[in-house]
């Protein structure tokens, strides 16, 4: 009978620690599962934000995203969601470097026509200065100088020497 009694008060001990363990495990899935709503509607952000042209607040957005997301596989392992993360912030991520990388483009070729234009007008210091912005926006995405914005500003920049007279 004492026996049966100790099993009795362990089993009981036993059914509290699982019903703890229960709401416990209860709370992590509700947590994970907001975490992955929240990276879900920072991804969406992101992609409107591309779609506006904000690279810097889509790239934000998308790191706070992958944040999420790690933050919900970290509470609850998914490899469904593993994958999707993984596809979705990639892509994401690429679609944004190639967005701003061709804006960048357009911008620099407009301001290499707009500096061309004013130094056959001869007007060199503001060619200089639409060369200068266009080396700026181009190093924002390019780690080696563009060839051809190296190419005018040699020859503002020999122009204005000239002029000048040093």
């Amino acid at each position: 009978l004492t026996e049966v009694n100790t099993l009795l008060i362990t089993l009981a001990a036993l059914e509290r620690t699982n019903t703890s363990l229960q709401t416990q495990a209860r709370e992590r899935i509700a947590q994970a599962e907001n975490a992955r709503r929240e990276g879900d509607r920072l991804y969406a952000e992101a992609r409107a934000a591309l779609g506006r042209n904000a690279f810097d607040l889509a790239r934000d957005r998308l790191e706070r995203a992958t944040e999420r997301y790690d933050n919900s596989l970290s509470l609850q392992d998914s490899a469904a969601l593993r994958i999707e993360r993984d596809q979705k912030l990639l892509s994401l991520g690429n679609d944004i470097t190639q967005a701003e990388n061709e804006q960048v483009i357009r911008d620099v070729r407009r301001l290499l026509t707009q500096a061309r234009s004013l130094y056959f007008a001869g007007n060199f210091e503001r060619a200089e200065e639409s060369l200068v912005q266009a080396d700026l926006r181009w190093k924002l995405t390019n780690v080696d100088d563009e060839r051809e914005i190296v190419y005018w500003l040699g020859l503002v920049r020999g122009a204005l020497s000239v002029r000048s007279g040093r």
